[in-house]
């Protein structure tokens, strides 16, 4: 036998190393010494994981032969991690390699720093929030973290969590579309699910402001858990007879048909994934008459009727054409273009009327009739001047002749705020109407 300080005891003639100190002897060339080997961490990634994540190091140690004084790691190209044993030049013209002396040095993570994450999968990986981190399998110098949860049939949730260049267990390449990727040492220990902390804009009709544009701070919050990797999406639905609907679209309580919709190919729905961004105007803008009699006087008269020109979108309550007589100017236009003061006066209805259809204010003039019962005054059932009409509330209102057929009680005024018995409609054989 020879000896090799630091060593056990190594029979050069079978290569047979004694593992049992007490058989040793003391050699001449190292006095004081029992004989014995040296030890490394030898393994290869590529077949066993562990000499990267280093999980069992202590399965990973082996003795080495009497010439092998040092130990060494290295990775290769594709990224694994071999480590043994070997000499003082084993890393001589090796990339990523170094060589270390001493039992079992060869250990640690290799290259040092390298990407660290949770690594689990099932129903018990949900919330690894403290549990360990391990180093990935693979090196890269981009590595990531990632979590993947699973919702099957059943609507069990099945979580899982590792490192992205894992080339056996890297879910994100079965579900991209909900994998969620982070880039430092455990950051993949997020709860499978939140609260949404989205806003919408929520309507349904007949509510007649949802057709047009909302204000962007006059949202609702969500409120509903969301799970991870998943869009928090506001949406904007007009269904098949032309009914407007806005709200969160990954809300449980979502119609299955509006779901259906916008998560499909067609022009029924719009989504967004920002705060209140479904406030767009739905409805096609108004077309009214735009102009003033200060610049144009054909505006007070209209002997020739000017082109309509489209409205700038706006909410429920700045729809529509208006007429305005102000300082004996006659002004029309669109209501989404009035500023607080003179759309306050339009709301008031004595110098300013709105309408509603297209091109409504192309009517001349605020729309009077005579207002009077035959009842209360006899002069109604004869002709009236013009000195008795009133302006109607409603710029394009009619104005009505109600003859009761038995009494023969005369009934005249603006349609929209006359009574009249049930039933009767106008025009008909005892209402005639005009404007």
């Amino acid at each position: 036998r020879s000896c090799v300080p630091g060593r056990r005891c190594w029979n050069h003639e079978n290569g047979v190393i004694l593992s049992d100190f007490l058989n040793c002897f003391k050699c001449l060339n190292c006095p004081n010494k029992w004989t014995n080997s040296g030890s490394c961490l030898i393994c290869d990634s590529s077949d066993n994981p562990i000499c990267a994540t280093l999980k069992d190091e202590a399965a990973l140690i082996s003795s080495c032969g009497a010439e092998e004084d040092y130990c060494f790691v290295q990775m290769d190209e594709f990224g694994h991690i071999q480590r043994g044993c070997g000499s003082a030049s084993y890393c001589q013209g090796v990339d990523s390699c170094t060589v270390c002396q001493g039992a079992n040095c060869n250990n640690g993570p290799y290259p040092a720093g390298r990407r660290q994450c949770h690594k689990c999968s099932g129903v018990e990986c949900e919330n690894p929030l403290t549990g360990p981190v391990e180093i990935c399998n693979v090196f890269r110098e981009d590595d990531s973290c990632y979590t993947v949860v699973v919702i099957d049939e059943g609507s069990d949730i099945y979580t899982h969590r590792g490192c992205v260049s894992d080339e056996m267990d890297n879910q994100c390449e079965n579900y991209p579309d909900i994998c969620v990727t982070c880039n430092t040492n455990g950051c993949n220990n997020q709860p499978p699910r939140n609260q949404s902390e989205l806003s919408c804009i929520k309507c349904t009709e007949p509510d007649p402001a949802c057709r047009y544009e909302y204000d962007e701070e006059s949202g609702q919050m969500c409120g509903y858990e969301v799970y991870l990797g998943r869009p928090e999406r506001c949406y904007t639905h007009i269904d098949i007879d032309g009914g407007v609907r806005r709200g969160c679209l990954d809300d449980f309580r979502t119609d299955q048909q509006i779901l259906n919709d916008c998560n499909g190919d067609n022009d029924f729905c719009t989504i967004c994934t920002t705060n209140n961004c479904n406030w767009e105007q739905v409805a096609q803008p108004s077309q009214c008459v735009v102009c003033s009699s200060a610049i144009d006087s054909n505006c007070a008269l209209l002997g020739t009727v000017p082109s309509l020109e489209e409205c700038p979108t706006g909410s429920h309550d700045k729809r529509g054409c208006f007429l305005m007589y102000t300082n004996n100017v006659v002004s029309r236009g669109c209501v989404g273009s009035l500023d607080s003061n003179s759309l306050d006066i339009c709301k008031a209805g004595e110098d300013c009327k709105i309408c509603l259809e297209d091109g409504c204010n192309r009517k001349v003039n605020f729309q009077t009739c005579y207002t009077c019962n035959s009842n209360e005054d006899q002069e109604c059932i004869m002709s009236q001047s013009n000195e008795d009409a009133v302006t109607c509330s409603s710029y394009t209102d009619n104005c009505i002749t109600y003859i009761e057929p038995e009494s023969k009680r005369t009934v005249r005024g603006c349609q929209g705020e006359t009574s009249l018995p049930p039933g009767v409609i106008c025009p008909s054989d005892t209402c005639s109407e005009c404007s």
